[in-house]
């Protein structure tokens, strides 16, 4: 037997090895985030141990669960990925080399991905370009594109990600304000994952920036891209900025050439801000005390061409505990903002100009504490209750990044601040009821743009004739009437080759159109600034009556209206070159129009809920009526002859038609997908007339009220590959 004595292992040589074992323990404690998930656990359980512990004792599951399929060698690649990722980063710390360097050659696998019984085929690779998405080797955040015609919460392309990388629910909260606030907003929500039959626990869905995104955001398919201008000299006048765009190669001529005019200069940037969806940006800062998500990389931009302007996406806010506990009004939060945005010269250089424009700084207080009203609401509403107890599942230190958040308003709620503020608002309202008159009567002809601005209203009497030339438009940010009369109607025209519109944004109060007659106009084209329309109405209400549009001379519609409200009677759209009105997010009624020589669809409705009663319908080369994106459409009373399509139902709307008669056409229903992210459409038709023959999906819906009705059904599949061309 062999006796190990005490003097044969040096003591020194013992506490080496649990010196070196305790280190790197240590350092894989840190690095696995046990070290930060303890810290949080503490900070949790001090600031409200009554919740920290009701976390532990209760939790529920999501409803939605996702089974991926990843073979042995994509698995691998995979790891090996992740190991080489970690090693850059690592290389980053110690020789301090630019980050951009992490991103290079992310490894992209194919997989099998199934939910709720449908099959998917996808590509999987691993996002993000900090550790915290990848280190852990038991779970990591994954981004999933679908490569067939399906979808997953109406999107083809998004992140599934370790929900500690966004607060748990802190982005949540933090798009549904961005929502509330008309900024658009990334969904986020939990789903429980399982890989190759293991079970990885919770993930947060996310969105992901592409086309999709901006569709659930109710806007128009445009640009969305990153600025690099952490190097850029505010002080300089002569200053190129430069956009970073992931498809620059996939990108039209147009779109080139706009960036390229972004990219100019500074001062030209400025002037294309949405103000107000900064303010929110910029509040939601002030709140969160958190540069994060004003870091150059970080921040993402929306080219919105309906309104001109770039609009902020808002993500990755780290909140942290406001300091200084008594403001007085904009001065001392914009002292708060302006160090938050040092790395983001571009927004730090705006903060300095809106220094002395107590206008601007009225509002972001005004934001500021409705913000605050609406994250109380948040925080109380069912679907975060419920998403708080499946995140509890995952750790019941989750909702420490909204602790931090609820002790910076409970700070601000004690300052003289929060009730200076209702004042403050009170003398911006006063303001806008001051409203400036301009009036237009007679013959006027129209050589420059005119800009109603928001406390302006443009009057045209009755009996005047406006007559456009060089290019000339009228912008409406204030409100619009046209006050034509049956005896002295209105008339409004081009009378060159030169492209003349009209278009409302953000208008105030109902704008009204009366006997008014439209003729040779085009869609707006100024500047780079280009619209699909000849009159184009942008989150406003709108009355038209009595009026006519005739002969456009270039554009995809003759009158657009969006993300608005309206109400059109007696109506006559006649030889329009392709849609006659297209309807975009928005809420009202089309009645007693006559829609004649329609060069595309007469009515083309995107995400709307409305109304069709008493219109007739001739001579549409596509369709009468087109429903698409979730609409949900009442059809009633109606003629429609010697067009393509009567009555089209696709991507998941629902349309109810009655009383509506049919004749000549090639199809008068069709029921269908024509967008991957969208389903079927849905059509219920009661007591219509002449319907011969319907164009249906494989999963359509269509009922009605007559089963000895003799319709021909045509199934998509079954037609030839130019018809189909046709109706996609």
């Amino acid at each position: 037997m062999i006796r190990l004595y005490k003097d044969r292992l040096p003591k020194h040589l013992i506490s080496g090895f649990i010196i070196l074992f305790g280190i790197i323990a240590g350092i894989k404690f840190y690095l696995l985030g046990y070290a930060h998930q303890s810290k949080h656990f503490i900070e949790a359980f001090y600031f409200n141990p009554v919740e920290t512990f009701d976390n532990f004792l209760q939790s529920d599951s999501p409803k939605d669960t996702i089974h991926f399929f990843i073979s042995n060698k994509n698995q691998l690649q995979l790891s090996r990925d992740r190991e080489k990722r970690i090693g850059k980063i690592l290389d980053f710390l110690s020789n301090k080399r630019k980050r951009a360097i992490i991103n290079d050659n992310k490894e992209e696998v194919n997989g099998n991905m199934y939910y709720k019984k449908k099959k998917m085929r996808v590509e999987i690779k691993i996002p993000g370009l900090m550790w915290d998405h990848f280190l852990n080797p038991q779970k990591t955040s994954l981004r999933i594109k679908i490569k067939d015609s399906n979808n997953f919460k109406g999107t083809k392309q998004f992140n599934l990600l370790r929900p500690k990388t966004r607060g748990y629910l802190l982005g949540y909260v933090i798009n549904k304000i961005a929502k509330n606030f008309n900024v658009i907003s990334i969904d986020y929500s939990p789903v429980h994952i399982i890989i190759n039959g293991q079970h990885m626990g919770i993930y947060l869905f996310e969105d992901f920036f592409n086309k999709y995104l901006i569709e659930k955001n109710h806007k128009k398919d445009s640009l969305i891209f990153t600025i690099n201008n952490r190097k850029l000299d505010t002080q300089s006048n002569n200053n190129k900025i430069k956009i970073y765009h992931p498809n620059l190669n996939k990108l039209n001529q147009y779109q080139k050439t706009l960036i390229n005019n972004i990219e100019d200069n500074l001062e030209s940037f400025n002037k294309i801000i949405d103000e107000d969806k900064f303010i929110t940006l910029f509040a939601i800062g002030f709140l969160t005390n958190s540069w994060h998500q004003f870091y150059s990389s970080n921040l993402f931009y929306y080219y919105n061409p309906h309104t001109n302007l770039l609009e902020p996406i808002i993500r990755e806010v780290n909140p942290r505990e406001l300091i200084n506990n008594d403001f007085s009004g904009g001065v001392e939060i914009l002292k708060i903002l302006k160090p938050l945005t040092l790395d983001n010269p571009l927004l730090y250089n705006f903060l300095n100009k809106k220094s002395t424009d107590l206008q601007f700084m009225k509002k972001l207080e005004y934001k500021i504490i409705s913000i605050i009203d609406d994250y109380k609401n948040i925080i109380l509403s069912n679907e975060f209750f419920k998403y708080d107890l499946i995140f509890n599942k995952e750790s019941i230190v989750n909702s420490w990044s909204l602790n931090i958040l609820d002790k910076n308003i409970n700070i601000i709620k004690k300052t003289s601040f929060f009730n200076y503020i209702k004042n403050s608002m009170n003398q911006i309202s006063n303001s806008l009821d001051q409203i400036d008159t301009i009036r237009f009567q007679e013959n006027l002809i129209i050589d420059k743009t005119i800009i109603v601005n928001p406390s302006q209203v443009l009057i045209i009497n009755e009996g005047s004739k406006l007559k456009f030339k060089n290019n000339a438009n009228i912008i409406v940010y204030g409100n619009i009437q046209i006050d034509g009369s049956k005896t002295y109607p209105v008339s409004i025209t081009n009378i060159d080759n030169s492209s003349s519109s009209i278009i409302g944004i953000n208008t105030t109060a109902t704008n009204n159109i009366s006997y008014t007659n439209f003729h040779n106009l085009s869609n707006f084209d100024k500047d780079l600034w280009i619209n699909s329309s000849s009159l184009t109405f942008y989150e406003s209400i709108i009355e038209i009556k009595h009026s006519s549009f005739n002969n456009n001379k270039s554009g995809d519609d003759y009158l657009n209206i969006v993300r608005s409200s309206y109400f059109i009677n007696e109506c006559k759209f006649n030889n329009i070159i392709n849609d006659a009105i297209d309807i975009d997010f928005s809420n009202g009624t089309i009645k007693n129009c006559i829609f004649n020589k329609i060069g595309n669809d007469a009515i083309d409705f995107s995400g709307s809920y409305s109304q069709v009663s008493n219109c007739k319908f001739i001579n549409c080369i596509d369709k009468a009526i087109s429903c698409g994106e979730l609409s949900n459409i009442l059809i009633r009373d109606c003629k429609i002859s010697f067009s393509y399509f009567g009555i089209v139902s696709k991507d998941l709307s629902l349309v109810n038609t009655a009383n509506t008669f049919f004749s000549n056409n090639n199809f008068d229903f069709g029921i269908y997908k024509k967008k991957d992210e969208y389903g079927v459409g849905r059509l219920i038709e009661n007591n219509n007339f002449g319907i011969l023959k319907i164009l249906v999906d494989e999963y359509a819906t269509y009922n009605n009220n007559n089963n000895k009705k003799k319709v021909k059904i045509v199934k998509i599949n079954d037609l030839e590959i130019s018809n189909l061309d046709i109706i996609f």
